[in-house]
C-alpha cells in the first residue's frame, strides 16, 4: 500500500505531458523560422531593387550628360554610341557582355548586369533614344528603361 501511495503522489510530468510541449514548441519554431525566411527573401529582394535603380540611375545620367553636350552623335555597325563633344573629344558607350563601357571603363557595378542596351538616332541626329534592360546578377528579372535624350543645340 505504501508503494502505490509513493506512486501517486510523485511529482512530475508524464509522458504525453511532455510530447504536448515539445510538439507545441516544434509548431512555434517551424513558425517563427518561415517568418524569418521570408523576411530574409523581402529584404534581398528591396535590396537587388534599390541596387538596380541606382545603377540604372547612374548609367542614364551619364548617357545624358554625354549627349546633351555632344555636337555629333553616331551609331557605329557594334551598336556603340559615339559622341563628339563641342571641343572635339570623343565618348563612346559600348556595351559588353552583360556590362556598359565608357571609353572602355565598366559604368555599372558587379552586382547588376545589362541584359540589352539599344541606342537609335533620329533622322536629324538629335536626338538618342535609349532602351535599356538592366536586372541583378545571376537573375533572369529584367526592368527595361526607355527614353529620349534630345543633345543641345547651341
Amino acid at each position: 500500500m505504501e508503494i502505490k501511495k509513493i506512486l501517486n503522489n510523485s511529482k512530475g510530468f508524464t509522458l504525453i505531458e511532455l510530447l504536448v510541449v515539445i510538439a507545441l514548441i516544434g509548431t512555434l519554431s517551424v513558425f517563427t523560422t518561415s517568418i524569418l525566411i521570408s523576411i530574409y527573401q523581402s529584404n534581398q529582394t528591396v535590396t537587388a531593387v534599390n541596387n538596380v535603380k541606382q545603377n540604372s540611375d547612374y548609367i542614364l545620367s551619364q548617357l545624358e550628360y554625354a549627349i546633351r553636350n555632344a555636337k555629333s552623335a553616331e551609331i557605329d555597325p557594334n551598336g556603340s554610341l559615339k559622341l563628339t563633344n563641342r571641343d572635339n573629344i570623343l565618348t563612346t558607350f559600348s556595351p559588353n557582355g552583360f556590362r556598359l563601357l565608357k571609353d572602355g571603363t565598366a559604368i555599372n557595378s558587379n552586382s547588376v548586369e545589362i541584359s540589352n542596351i539599344y541606342f537609335e538616332l533620329n533622322n536629324l541626329k538629335t536626338a538618342v533614344k535609349v532602351t535599356m534592360g538592366i536586372r541583378p546578377a545571376g537573375t533572369d528579372k529584367s526592368i527595361a528603361f526607355r527614353t529620349i535624350i534630345l543633345t543641345r543645340n547651341y
